[in-house]
């Protein structure tokens, strides 16, 4: 596990892809903001193929919604905006032997510019395969959700 005062983005970023490329087809990863309903989650999918989204407006209370600001960063940042039926959430994919350090800049990209966290250490994570066998992703180095307390909603649903 990482040392405490070691933390930062760059480095986290590294970790990220690294883990991204460990998962499987069906495998997902999430993200969540402590003490808050935000969050960013992954799936991969098949041909190594990584679904990555940002939680949007649909899942988040009063407290938590994103901005008006920040809804168009997002979109100012290539993300793609929640479309129904097809992802509630704001969205990319990426897909080739990239994938993963391409994921894990725009994941990190999001978590720094758009939802304005300081550090990693404001981060918990769950992985997990499609039909619920828990992943261990150590690199990262972040402290668990409690399953009921993930918030994943379509890569998952």
């Amino acid at each position: 596990m990482r040392d405490k005062a070691s933390w930062d983005w760059d480095g986290f970023r590294r970790d990220l892809a690294a883990s991204l490329a460990a998962l499987a087809e069906d495998e997902i990863l999430i993200l969540q903001v402590n003490g808050s309903g935000r969050y960013v989650q992954c799936l991969h999918g098949p041909d190594g193929q990584i679904r990555a989204e940002v939680v949007s407006n649909a899942f988040l209370g009063p407290k938590d919604a994103l901005s008006d600001a920040q809804v168009a960063a997002l979109r100012d940042r290539g993300w793609a905006p929640p479309q129904q039926g097809q992802s509630p959430n704001f969205h990319r994919d990426e897909s080739g032997a990239t994938a993963p350090e391409r994921t894990a800049s725009l994941l990190v990209g999001a978590l720094t510019g758009v939802l304005d966290l300081s550090s990693p250490l404001d981060l918990r994570l769950d992985a997990f395969q499609s039909r619920g066998r828990r992943i261990e992703l150590p690199a990262l180095g972040l402290e668990r959700l409690e399953r009921n307390q993930a918030q994943g909603k379509s890569a998952r649903s």
